[in-house]
């Protein structure tokens, strides 16, 4: 039994990670495990920087002599989050199976999983351009109303300019990864520029709908349940894990700028034959996740809020 327990259990984790995997709007902000480590104490990993030193002359000692540093910086996890469900025996007949663990490990991944991790995310990258010493310009305030309010009109402009602050920044010319409220993407779409760019040949903005990118660089449609500049995390159990505040319009990111982790990520499987207390299978699930922006990568960021951060 221990054996058969293993293997659901073993079963149902793959079920969440390829779920986690194919779904996640936010996948590239994944963390390359290669540069992150966990400590010995529990909530907290390292994240790793690399530094170089700069080119020297070539001369009659050959070459110029430098260095490479590699420095850890510890983070703290904030989000230790987790369910446990019964699927009960009489239910999981009378639904011919609909009602099963291996149902609920995927529902679960998919309803509430994926969007708390897309979400977290975004409002990481929010949060951290908001922060004392976040470089200027990056984050900007841009409402929906009012006096030179984001509309249809200057979009694709607006997007294009956080494109060049961040490329002039980082140096990096492609490649970066637009997350867009899904709400501002139907105004982009609607975008009364496009038509004007399309006749031009010459230092014009590509905006191209039917590959999704601006400029070569990708637009990633975001629902807009999980784009905000702050959230507030259900300490039990609800129809919502979450509830967001202050609107994100769009993201600019930089590829691997943004160090997502997911430290923890296990589930457990109690079946009924071994429930002393119901005629049940019992689904546990848990999952230890944040975002993290290195202080020297603030500037491979552009965000779009349409109020201000507190």
């Amino acid at each position: 039994m221990a054996n058969t327990i293993g293997k659901v259990t073993e079963y149902l984790k793959e079920i969440v990670d390829e779920v986690i995997t194919k779904d996640a709007k936010t996948s590239a902000l994944q963390a390359d495990p290669a540069i992150v480590r966990a400590l010995g104490r529990a909530g907290t990993i390292e994240i790793a920087t690399t530094k170089v030193s700069s080119l020297g002359n070539y001369g009659s000692t050959g070459y110029a002599a430098g260095d490479v540093n590699v420095s850890w910086q510890p983070y703290t996890l904030s989000h230790d989050r987790s369910i446990k469900v019964l699927i009960d025996r009489r239910e999981e007949n009378e639904s011919a199976g609909i009602a099963s663990a291996s149902r609920a490990a995927g529902d679960l991944a998919r309803q509430h999983v994926i969007p708390e991790i897309d979400a977290t995310r975004m409002a990481a990258i929010a949060q951290a351009l908001n922060a004392t010493g976040a470089p200027a310009g990056h984050l900007v305030t841009e409402a929906l109303t009012g006096t030179g309010k984001l509309d249809k009109s200057n979009i694709l402009t607006k997007i294009g300019d956080g494109l060049d602050k961040v490329i002039d920044a980082t140096g990096i010319d492609e490649g970066h990864t637009i997350y867009i409220n899904n709400s501002i993407y139907n105004m982009l779409r609607m975008s009364t520029e496009y038509d004007k760019v399309k006749e031009l040949t010459v230092g014009s903005r590509t905006l191209n709908l039917a590959t999704n990118d601006i400029d070569g660089n990708p637009l990633v449609r975001m629902p807009s349940e999980r784009m905000f500049g702050s959230l507030t995390y259900s300490a039990t159990s609800s129809t919502a894990g979450f509830t967001g505040d202050k609107a994100i319009n769009y993201v600019i990111s930089t590829p691997r700028y943004a160090q997502g982790v997911i430290a923890f990520d296990a589930p457990k499987f109690i079946p009924k034959e071994n429930n002393p207390d119901y005629d049940a299978d019992l689904y546990a699930y848990r999952i230890f996740h944040d975002c993290f922006v290195p202080k020297e990568k603030l500037a491979g960021f552009y965000v779009s809020v349409q109020a201000a951060l507190s």
